[in-house]
């Protein structure tokens, strides 16, 4: 039907989908409506590995007004909120992820912040129906090891409570959730399996319990989860070993990330449950929706152990994620010398992610020293000039980040100082445009040159004019930067920052002698550019 409507040209696919769904619901006609939800999220998928989040953000929103319909406990409205919070989780995730590296996320805020303000803006009564089952959801994810906060949903009452202490209240928290599930909230998915396999079968009459319950071996949660995946979560390896009796347990049985037990294992760290499920056949190079293979999990965490049986188990070293990162560059970038060590043997060195950039640009940008020394020590040195897509070297990527000692040791190694990336940005010019003093002073210290021009002639004072970077200004002044230096346009500091409207670089620099009248090209002063942008 919706491929009949497409071809006449009234709409894509997905303003078709969200169309036909209230009406055919209405009517009683509509199959399989968590379909529905697994459509919306594969389209989702298509824009997100493209970098379009906005219209993956818009396909979650209109799924979720489609099931609007539907009653709040219903199966398909909690799908639909689990598919936008689980969104905004990854959104949280990446945006952490790139603050890190010295990134610019404001775009990816703006994306959370949408989602957000799409929420505040429901009517009340859906918005504290959506807000409710969001409350349930988190304590979902605390309760199977991956709690993470949300500012949508208050925060639970700290816990004074620690080790095994904490172990004992998260387990009670998901033996309430599922003690209520049974009476009242059968829309989370959550068995008396999922319970006992998260639980634990400590117990003759809990044994007996879960023999009982086989038949619900491979049923699954809100979010995807099947027994497996509590059993794992749990990380005690008889009450795996209790599930893996059933020859019917799907091994690799994915959840709503469509992540495995065996990459939950993986990221617990777990040798005795990663072997057993080896053993009995688990996929080894199963790829998640963020393209992670278990490989990728054991790795980024440093399992050293985990590494080797999974590569003495067929996993392939280079699989790519979808940051198009292989294992050897998550383990990298958190400093994981001795997994570095072992995958270096395997992997090429030439290996780049989604950006150009080597492993030792990324352990450079995390400030891993011992690294870094590992991957520029032996006969395969991995190039200290290499660039990535902007053409930044990994002395760039340390400076970005604010990674002052590791742009020592790159400068100790022979990295070289006047470096230009493909905007024509020294070192010196990343450094001033960030704010970052302490690498400033230190890169002048070096010898790196106060007058570098970019492309368009701009020095690093230029540059913290623009940025609107007083202080920088200040420091480079204090450094002996000319304060009439003209780039191409013929502007000065001064015509910079009263361009871009700075005016308390302006007021610094015409404090400190600046000329207020100098012309530009086109017979311009700063302060006509100050009149204009006032």
């Amino acid at each position: 039907m919706v491929q009949e409507v497409q071809s006449t040209g009234l709409g894509n696919a997905e303003d078709i989908y969200f169309s036909i769904i209230p009406p055919l619901s209405m009517a009683y006609k509509l199959p399989q409506t968590l379909a529905v939800v697994e459509l919306a999220r594969q389209h989702a998928k298509h824009y997100e590995q493209l970098g379009d989040l906005g219209e993956a953000v818009d396909i979650y929103f209109r799924l979720l007004r489609a099931a609007e319909i539907f009653s709040h406990e219903s199966a398909i409205y909690t799908k639909a909120a689990v598919v936008v919070l689980e969104c905004l989780r990854q959104l949280n995730y990446t945006i952490q992820l790139r603050k890190d590296e010295g990134d610019d996320v404001t775009t990816l805020e703006y994306y959370a912040n949408d989602i957000k303000k799409e929420i505040k803006a429901m009517k009340d009564q859906r918005k504290t129906e959506l807000l409710k089952i969001f409350s349930t959801l988190m304590k979902l994810y605390e309760a199977q090891g991956r709690g993470w906060e949300c500012d949508l949903v208050p925060k639970s009452p700290p816990s004074e409570k620690r080790g095994s202490d904490r172990k004992d209240e998260v387990r009670g928290e998901l033996d309430m959730l599922v003690r209520f599930d049974l009476m009242n909230m059968s829309y989370l998915g959550l068995t008396e399996l999922h319970h006992l396999a998260q639980g634990g079968v400590r117990s003759h009459s809990n044994h007996d319990a879960l023999e009982y319950s086989k038949k619900e071996i491979n049923s699954r949660d809100v979010m995807g989860w099947a027994p497996i995946h509590y059993a794992v979560a749990q990380g005690v390896p008889h009450v795996v070993k209790e599930v893996l009796k059933n020859d019917q347990t799907d091994l690799n049985a994915c959840d709503i990330q469509v992540w495995t037990a065996l990459h939950h294992a993986c990221v617990r760290g777990n040798q005795e449950i990663v072997w057993m499920l080896l053993r009995q056949g688990a996929g080894v190079n199963i790829q998640g929706r963020d393209m992670m293979a278990p490989l990728h999990r054991a790795a980024m965490k440093g399992h050293l152990n985990l590494v080797g049986l999974l590569l003495e188990a067929g996993a392939t070293v280079d699989v790519l994620d979808g940051f198009r990162m292989t294992p050897f560059h998550w383990a990298a970038r958190n400093g994981h010398d001795d997994v570095v060590k072992v995958l270096r043997t395997r992997t090429s060195k030439d290996m780049r992610d989604y950006r150009w950039r080597t492993a030792l640009h990324l352990a450079a940008s995390a400030g891993e020293i011992k690294t870094v020394e590992e991957l520029l020590g032996g006969n395969d040195a991995f190039h200290i000039e290499a660039r990535d897509i902007f053409g930044r070297t990994p002395l760039h990527s340390a400076v970005n980040s604010g990674q002052e000692d590791m742009a020592c040791l790159l400068l100790e190694k022979g990295a070289d100082i006047e470096v230009s990336d493909y905007k024509t940005m020294t070192p010196l010019h990343k450094a001033v445009a960030q704010g970052r003093e302490s690498i400033v002073m230190f890169l002048l210290g070096k010898g790196a040159d106060i007058e570098a021009r970019m492309n368009n002639g701009d020095t690093p004072l230029h540059t913290a004019a623009s940025h609107g970077q007083g202080e920088m200004a200040r420091l480079l002044l204090e450094n002996k930067a000319k304060i009439e230096a003209r780039n191409h346009e013929n502007w000065t500091p001064m015509h910079t920052a009263a361009r871009r409207g700075m005016k308390h670089v302006v007021e610094l620099l015409w404090k400190k002698g600046g000329d207020a009248e100098a012309l530009d090209n086109d017979g311009r002063t700063p302060l006509y550019w100050g009149k204009t942008y006032q």
